[in-house]
This record gives C-alpha cells, structure tokens and sequence, in this order.
C-alpha cells in the first residue's frame, strides 16, 4: 500500500459552509443530495449522538449553499445518515429508520431495527436501503460496544418496508459507513482501519482492505476508485489499495459524505466545525 503525502490543489479549491450563529448547523453527520430538486439535505445531531433527546433536525440547502430551511424536519433523537427515493426522505435515527414525505416533510412511516444500537449509515441502490448498526451505545455517560455490529437491507417497494439482516459480526468493527452499486456492498469499520467487500446477498468477497487511516462516516466507490472521508481529510484512492492521496484536507469531524453526480462535488459534514465543506468530485464518474 502506498501512501503519497502530497496534497493537491483540490484541498485549497475546497470550500465551507460556516455556521454563522443562526443555529443553521448544530454537529452535522450525514448528507444526501436530491437530485430531483437539485438539494442537500443535511442531518443536525444537536445534543449526543446517542440520547433519545428530540432535538436533532434536518437541514435543507440549495446546490449554492443557501438555506431552504434551518429545520426541515425536527423533533428527531441522533439522527446521522440519510437518502432521499422515490419522494421519501429516509433518516437513520438510533435504532429507527424514519420516513418523510420530500415535498411536506410529514411523516410517512418508520421501520424498527429491532435489536440495533445504532443505525448510522445509510445509502440507497435501485428501490432498497442499506444500513449499518455500529453496535455503539452511551452506557453511564460513556461509550460502550454493544456487539450488535451488523448491515441491513430495506425493500421499500413493498406497501410496508420489508428489512433484512444481511451481515452480523462484531468483526464490523463497529461499521458507520455504507456504500453499494452494482459491484457489491462496501462497507467501512470505524474503530479499525478496514474496508470490507460483500456481494448483494451479504457474501463476503475476499479478505478486507487495510487502509491508511480509520474512516469516520464517508465513503464512495466508483468503478475501482474509492474515497473517504477520514480525520486528516477526504482520501481518494483504489480497491487494490496501491494508493492513497489527500484531495481536500478537512479538520473539523468529518463525518458521512454525498456525492452530487450533477454538480460533480463530495458535500462534507463538518461535524465539530458546524460547517459543511464543498469538495471538488471531477473524477467521480457514474458506474
């Protein structure tokens, strides 16, 4: 595995957007970009990431930066990833996905992950879901590894979304980060510096990618190129794992990334500097 410490250009052409006191972000974890309406939405986890408090929300932004709505969606617990299909707006919110109407922002139903500690990333491919349990949960003030590690799937063609367990193993090594195509499920531990490759079906393919730093909540894959969101800032590199470059160097909590296929960036939830950061995607290409 190399490791090429030079930084490009791209880290400077990196831009934030900066809570400015308005209370427009408040720890920001997960983004999704819609593009139907040429829209990020962005999740506000607002108080600890796993208290059952009701003051986590949902932010809506322009393609530009601008605000649509300081709180699109309220009244949520610690909610970190999300997906906008078929005019839902799916929230994974402890051990709960939460469904939302995209135009209203009424609530259009949930589905329980029973037995979860959890649920933090979540991405969409064809009309499923596809969500990971850390096994993470607060115990007396601290953090505590429940074991629970595990990757769902949720069809929501169904008139009642239908979940399934597709991986359950503490070897997850606490899994936030999700991300499938046609390839296979990608899937990235956060307490080891590991990216593990399964079929659509949870079959695990080969041994797991040793990778240069622990991925804190972003991941994409495209074609053999891979990028992720770490502490040090978004890597881009490739599945056999020869390479690793810094493309944009973030430091203020990055957490789970989007793509935006039309506009062609990575949008960055900074969630210690209550910013989200604007990072130049050229080279992603569809699959």
């Amino acid at each position: 595995m190399r490791w090429l410490c030079a930084v490009f250009i791209a880290v400077l052409a990196a831009e934030a957007w900066a809570d400015d006191g308005g209370l427009v972000l408040r720890e920001p974890w997960g983004a999704a970009f819609d593009a139907t309406t040429n829209t990020m939405l962005v999740t506000n986890v607002a108080g600890a990431s796993w208290a059952r408090d009701g003051i986590g929300f949902v932010t809506e932004f322009a393609s530009d930066g601008g605000v649509l709505a300081s709180k699109w969606v309220s009244g949520l617990n610690a909610p970190k990833g999300l997906a906008a299909l078929d005019g839902r707006v799916y929230i994974a919110d402890l051990d709960t996905v939460k469904i939302f109407d995209r135009r209203t922002g009424a609530a259009a139903g949930e589905v329980k992950v029973l037995g979860a500690s959890s649920i933090e990333g979540l991405v969409t491919f064809g009309s499923r879901l596809y969500v990971t349990d850390s096994g993470l949960h607060a115990v007396d003030g601290g953090i505590e590894n429940a074991g629970t590690d595990g990757v769902y799937v949720i069809d929501t063609r169904a008139t009642k979304p239908v979940l399934k367990t597709l991986v359950k193993a503490r070897g997850l090594h606490n899994p936030r980060s999700v991300f499938v195509n046609a390839n296979g499920l990608y899937v990235a531990s956060s307490t080891a510096p590991l990216l593990f490759t399964f079929d659509l079906t949870g079959r695990m393919r080969g041994e797991p990618l040793e990778l240069p730093h622990v991925v804190t909540g972003g991941l994409v894959v495209r074609e053999k190129q891979v990028w992720l969101a770490t502490r040090h800032g978004v890597l881009r590199g490739t599945l056999s794992g020869d390479e690793w470059v810094l493309v944009s160097s973030s430091h203020g909590g990055p957490a789970a990334m989007a793509l935006d296929d039309v506009n062609r960036r990575l949008w960055l939830p900074l969630s210690t500097a209550n910013a989200i950061a604007d990072v130049p995607a050229g080279r992603v290409h569809p699959d």
